[in-house]
């Protein structure tokens, strides 16, 4: 549609007349009134339609902004940088940009910042996958949200009460202290192939190794509720740095049930998502629910029971992560069942052994003196059976009930050892001889034996020697298992055995040495053997 000078005239004008920011909507009300496009009123006011960015009028921006962002960086945070315009002021003095550079506007250098893609984004992640039921676990202990911990009653029970207080800028982390400094835990477990989700409240003065062990072997164990599948050892065990990763006894039994534990690097919480999510669920939708309740305190065990009523509701309601062929939409429940079922036969889901908790103990390696004493926690222990000058492994009971078990860690053989008592004054109790010692006590009964007396040349012999040309002299460093001489190796023979060689067992030791090529280590063995026949002759 053509629109006449008078309209073309009008349009300009009110354009003219529109003020900051309105010029859009003025193209869109002027278009509709004269029933043609926006494009078409840009064009018939030579407006050139909608401003794109502009380029850069100087180059060298582009160079005193990466100059300038790169300083920012500098504060430990990398999502709290210095603010730029602080940055460019401090980069002008310390001359990472020309002087030239103050007059830059800030909002430029931002906006080239933006452009340049040196803005502090939200990296992209991958989503974390398992392709089977208990391939892969992450568990994790958080704070409750809002309990706190009120009265410790007789039973052992605890009485849990709900904190009604705003939370300070500290956190949710600052509630109140109960009893004995105790705190409200939570420890739960996400299976990474399903979602499928466990949890459990525990009363301590903080997170330790062995109450979340405790839940772990409970997570793993037949359950009393048929509505609760989570069972079995699973293959890979995600957790954080915390104590659980750190105790010596969480590792040794995870090694002995054959579960790799993964840790990432400090602070990388995005590696345990899965599990962090489901604790900002349960305070949203548990923990949140229970202020709708009369009664503002609650025993702990009336709280975990109605935190398993919550997690059987939540596995039946939500989907499954992974898609079970066959079964259209799947809860949590239905597709870990199904999953498991269909594992590979030669990689089926493996039970937990009966009472687990009772092998856990502590374990570190000892050295064990010449006298065999070995020194754990303050005390002193020796072993039976002649043990010592070696490294084995202590272990206790975890709560240091039972007897000390020693295990050498060359032969992975178990004793145990007793509280060393001393001796009286006085008593001996000689060791066994070693087989060296008892060599060297029959060593002296043996007659000696001159074997380089000086001997006559026979009569009437001249010897006449081959003709050759001399030998050149010549090193070699690098030759250190032979000796120089038949002479030297009977004599370093002879000095192993320490007994006489005469006539022909002579005569076959030489020839024996001198086909090995007078290798040492060749000699040192044939005079070892030969002390070990005389030995069982003279016996």
């Amino acid at each position: 549609m053509t629109l006449s000078a008078v309209a073309a005239a009008a349009i300009a004008a009110a354009l003219e007349e529109a003020g900051h920011g309105e010029r859009t909507a003025t193209v869109r009300r002027l278009a509709e009134l004269y029933g043609v496009s926006p494009r078409t009123i840009y064009r018939v006011a030579s407006l050139g339609g909608r401003r794109s960015p502009g380029v850069g009028r100087r180059d060298d921006y582009r160079i005193w902004t990466g100059a300038v962002v790169a300083l920012a960086g500098r504060a430990p945070d990398p999502k709290k940088r210095v603010p730029l315009d602080v940055a460019l002021e401090a980069a002008v003095e310390v001359g990472a940009v020309p002087p030239e550079a103050a007059a830059m506007p800030v909002a430029t250098l931002r906006r080239l910042a933006r452009e340049m893609g040196l803005n502090e984004r939200t990296k992209r992640t991958q989503r974390l996958h398992a392709d089977y039921p208990m391939q892969a676990l992450q568990i994790d202990g958080s704070s409750s949200e809002y309990l706190v911990v009120a009265d410790v009653r007789d039973d052992g029970d605890h009485l849990l009460k709900l904190h009604r207080r705003p939370y300070s800028a500290s956190g949710y982390k600052n509630k109140p202290l109960g009893p004995e400094r105790l705190r409200v835990l939570l420890y739960a477990v996400w299976d990474m192939c399903t979602g499928y989700t466990l949890a459990r409240y525990v009363v301590a003065k903080g997170e330790t190794a062995l109450d979340q062990l405790d839940f772990f072997l409970w997570v793993c164990g037949a359950k009393d509720d048929p509505r609760i599948v989570m069972h079995g050892v699973p293959d890979d065990l995600w957790s954080d740095l915390g104590a659980f990763a750190k105790h010596r006894a969480t590792g040794d039994l995870l090694e002995r049930l054959g579960v790799h534990l993964a840790t990432g690097a400090p602070y990388a919480k995005e590696r345990m998502g899965g599990v962090e999510r489901t604790h900002r669920t349960r305070w949203e939708r548990f923990e949140r629910a229970l202020f709708m309740r009369d009664p503002d305190t609650i025993r702990l065990s009336e709280l975990n029971a109605r935190l398993r009523e919550y997690d059987i509701r939540e596995n039946d309601m939500r989907a499954s992560r992974t898609p079970v062929p066959g079964l259209a939409d799947a809860n949590r429940r239905a597709a870990w069942v199904a999953l498991t079922n269909a594992r590979p036969a030669d990689n089926p889901l493996r039970e937990l052994p009966d009472n687990p908790m009772a092998t856990v103990a502590h374990a570190d390696p000892r050295w064990i003196d010449g006298n065999g004493i070995v020194r754990w926690r303050g005390g002193q222990y020796e072993c039976a059976g002649g043990w010592h000058d070696r490294w084995v492994q202590v272990r206790q009971a975890i709560d240091g009930s039972g007897e000390l078990v020693l295990e050498d860690e060359s032969t992975r053989e178990r004793r145990v050892a007793t509280r060393y008592v001393p001796r009286p004054y006085g008593e001996i109790r000689a060791a066994p001889k070693t087989p060296l010692e008892r060599l060297r006590d029959t060593a002296p009964e043996v007659s000696g034996a001159d074997l380089y007396a000086p001997a006559d040349a026979p009569p009437a012999v001249v010897p006449m020697p081959a003709r050759a040309a001399p030998a050149a002299p010549l090193d070699n460093p690098l030759d250190a298992g032979r000796y120089a001489s038949l002479d030297e190796a009977m004599r370093a023979l002879q000095a192993v055995c320490l007994y006489p060689l005469r006539g022909a067992l002579r005569a076959d030791a030489v020839a024996q040495i001198e086909a090995a090529g007078l290798d040492k280590e060749y000699v040192r063995e044939l005079g070892l053997a030969l002390v070990d026949q005389y030995t069982e002759g003279s016996s």
